[in-house]
């Protein structure tokens, strides 16, 4: 119960807390909008005289038992594999799965936190993301299964149509055999009557 009233009052100190900007960031573009400590000898804003920017103080920090935990009081863990899940208790540690995981090994390691009963804290809601993506890989691997069907069809209709060609081609081409032998007969004719003629003027 005291861990939920000092979360309650990091709440509140963080809604009062100014955004830190450093020194001249509002008139120099180039300057980002980030705090950092100025330096110089004459600088206002380290010396904090009234009127100038909030200039960060213990006043502002959270209260020290519930300093980096997260807002359902748990203490934020990175995951990348599952074996880190390994000697973590569940009811003091909360799951943050890493963005360099790939969409198979988080769906793993979401249904491990789900059978250990780790709270997920990058997503809202592990279950609902399990079985969407669950539901559109299934979509998917049905749609690749008819591509591949429509592509084994087409290729099937395509060679019965190269088997046809050349059955007919066999076909054309025996006919042009039986016709060959007829002329070949007929030009070896000829030159034998060729040949006589030239006997003759001899």
């Amino acid at each position: 119960m005291e861990k939920a009233k000092l979360l309650k009052l990091r709440r509140e100190i963080k809604k009062r807390k100014p955004h830190f900007v450093r020194q001249e960031a509002n008139h120099r573009k180039k300057l980002p909008w980030k705090w950092k400590q100025p330096k110089g000898m004459h600088s206002k804003l380290r010396r904090k005289f009234r009127g100038r920017m909030k200039h960060p103080s213990p006043s502002f920090s959270s209260p020290k038992q519930v300093r980096g935990l997260h807002r359902t009081g748990l203490i934020p863990v990175v995951i990348k594999h599952l074996t880190e899940l390994n000697g973590l208790n569940p009811q003091n540690v909360g799951v943050i799965t890493s963005r360099t995981l790939g969409l198979r090994k988080k769906i793993d390691l979401l249904k491990k936190c789900l059978e250990l009963k780790f709270d997920v804290l990058n997503i809202k809601d592990a279950e609902e993301f399990v079985r969407k993506v669950e539901e559109k890989r299934r979509k998917m691997k049905e749609e690749t299964e008819k591509k591949v069907e429509v592509k084994e069809k087409a290729k099937q209709e395509a060679l019965k149509i190269v088997e046809e060609k050349k059955k007919q081609e066999k076909i054309e081409e025996q006919k042009d055999d039986q016709q060959l032998p007829l002329q070949h007969e007929t030009k070896k004719g000829q030159k034998s009557e060729k040949i006589k003629v030239l006997e003759k003027r001899d």
